[in-house]
């Protein structure tokens, strides 16, 4: 259960007012008292699908009370389509208007959902006969007509209300309210500034699958459920998570789900162009950046609909989802007309691009007279999907590594698509992709990191030189900083200031016998030495 509040006094005032009833108190022996967490009500995408909600609203009906009980009835009737859901309003000054003004409050919600599924519906039925579009008519008919929760309104000052509570929400134990925000898990506020940004790099591909639901439905706890799935779906070398996102790394590959806004979620692969041709031996390898990306991405993909969209929102979620490609190898053109320069970004309904697919193994847009096509080799390298299970199919593809050795201690197991140039459409607003080209680091192929393990660090890499503040003496009396330099540092490069952990051998190949302790002693005697000062 969940308790939204249009202010912190309110929410105090009800909690004093359930501590302080016979009905909602329960006993103190009683371990099975029910709970419910409360917010204010502008955090209230805090609150996870529940089918037991109240809203505390103050004397007026504002904006922000308006957009609230929006939110969480279209909340409920995506997890609650069959009108079992039970939300309350609790209202101050309640008069007889106010029940009018929730009830055409509610049927606008709905009569809003269903037009916009319904046109939905209709633009994928009038689309040409494929998997894809057999697959969304049966999705989005779930989505279409919805009931609404049952909802009534009270008056806070009713002194029947702690009664009316528990009758309302079948509450027998008692009540005990929590703050919700001492449930949140502590988040980094900013997203990784040195390994990501929002949009690609000018030497960068990306292909994205952008996630748009209706408002109020992608609350907090959905999308942590989103990231942590992301997050479990591979052993990754490094991953981030921060209020907005989570950023996923597999050598060359970058993977990020991020929240762009309280109603899209955009899952990104991308791979910088420059790094993968100097990794890869194989000419042809390096033509095709994305053949790297895509089993990881389709990984994720995978976790994100069906473990988190389908699993735990029982397919009930309704969303729309678009795959764009960003860069200027993805398209060429069919017919070119000169219109302000090379297309390098584009955002495609993911049922007509599927459809297109199977119909007619092709994807073209227009832009105006302009025609270009999507050039399948770079988009799909090895493979072309008719369905989203083609796409989940690519993460059974083992992860391909660029390095020539691996390390034995680690075994890794919206745009119209045409099919003619008749059809016109307005070119996707392209956001500039130029940045800051990234800096190419020799990478050596036969250089393995301490313990054996190859580096993975691939951050890049500054170097602060060597600070020298011990006085420089004879290999007898430093042998402990002068050992066997042969193993290279953790992040795979050589540096003359790097010493190896290894003792230094001699020439009859036993150890030097130097203690630590002994060569600080004599160290410190050397430097007391040098810096007193005789009579």
């Amino acid at each position: 259960m969940y308790i939204i509040s249009e202010n912190e006094n309110l929410l105090e005032r009800l909690k004093l007012l359930i501590l302080n009833s016979p009905v909602l108190d329960g006993s103190p022996e009683d371990h099975n008292q029910d709970e419910a967490h409360a917010m204010l009500a502008k955090r209230r995408d805090h609150c996870a699908p529940n089918n037991k909600i109240m809203i505390l609203v103050a004397k007026n009906w504002d904006q922000l009370m308006m957009e609230t009980i929006g939110d969480i009835a279209r909340l409920m009737m995506a997890h609650c389509p069959d009108g079992q859901g039970k939300l309350m309003i609790v209202k101050k000054d309640y008069d007889s208007s106010d029940r009018d003004t929730l009830q055409n409050l509610m049927l606008d919600v709905r009569q809003q959902w269903c037009q916009e599924w319904t046109f939905q519906f209709e633009k994928v039925r009038k689309l040409a006969e494929s998997e894809a579009r057999a697959e969304a008519l049966k999705r989005i008919d779930l989505w279409t007509s919805p009931k609404m929760p049952n909802y009534s309104i009270v008056h806070f000052d009713d002194p029947e209300l702690p009664t009316l509570i528990a009758n309302n929400f079948d509450l027998k134990n008692g009540l005990v309210i929590k703050d919700s925000l001492a449930r949140r898990p502590s988040l980094f506020s900013k997203p990784p500034a040195l390994h990501w940004s929002h949009f690609p790099r000018e030497t960068e591909l990306q292909v994205m699958f952008k996630f748009t639901f209706p408002a109020g439905t992608m609350t907090e706890p959905l999308f942590r459920d989103m990231s942590n799935a992301a997050k479990q779906a591979f052993d990754w070398e490094y991953d981030y998570e921060w209020t907005g996102g989570i950023f996923l790394r597999q050598e060359l590959s970058k993977i990020s789900l991020y929240r762009a806004s309280n109603r899209v979620v955009e899952l990104a692969g991308r791979i910088d162009t420059d790094e993968y041709a100097a990794e890869m031996e194989d000419e042809t390898q390096a033509e095709v950046p994305l053949k790297k990306v895509w089993p990881l991405l389709s990984r994720v993909l995978k976790a994100v609909i069906v473990d988190t969209l389908t699993y735990k929102t029982d397919g009930k979620l309704p969303y729309q989802m678009n795959i764009a490609f960003f860069g200027a190898q993805f398209f060429k053109d069919i017919n070119y007309v000169d219109v302000n320069g090379p297309i390098t970004a584009r955002l495609l309904d993911s049922t007509q691009l599927l459809g297109a697919l199977e119909r007619t193994g092709n994807i073209k847009f227009g832009i105006g007279k302009r025609l270009v096509g999507v050039d399948l080799k770079q988009a799909f390298p090895g493979f072309q999907p008719h369905t989203l299970a083609d796409i989940f199919a690519q993460s059974d593809l083992p992860v391909s590594s660029s390095r020539a050795s691996s390390s034995p201690l680690i075994t890794t197991p919206v745009t119209n698509i045409i099919l003619d140039n008749n059809n016109e459409e307005d070119e996707f607003p392209t956001n500039s992709l130029n940045g800051i080209n990234s800096i190419n680091s020799d990478r050596s192929n036969n250089q393995s990191g301490l313990l054996g393990i190859q580096a993975k660090n691939r951050g890049r890499r500054v170097s602060f030189g060597a600070i020298r503040a011990i006085p420089t003496s004879t290999l007898g009396e430093n042998a402990f900083l002068h050992r066997d330099s042969s193993l290279p540092p953790v992040n795979g490069t050589h540096s003359r200031s790097t010493e190896s952990l290894e003792p230094h051998n001699e020439a009859d190949g036993t150890a030097n016998e130097a203690s630590v302790s002994n060569f600080v002693d004599n160290l410190l005697k050397k430097t007391m030495d040098e810096v007193l000062v005789m009579d």
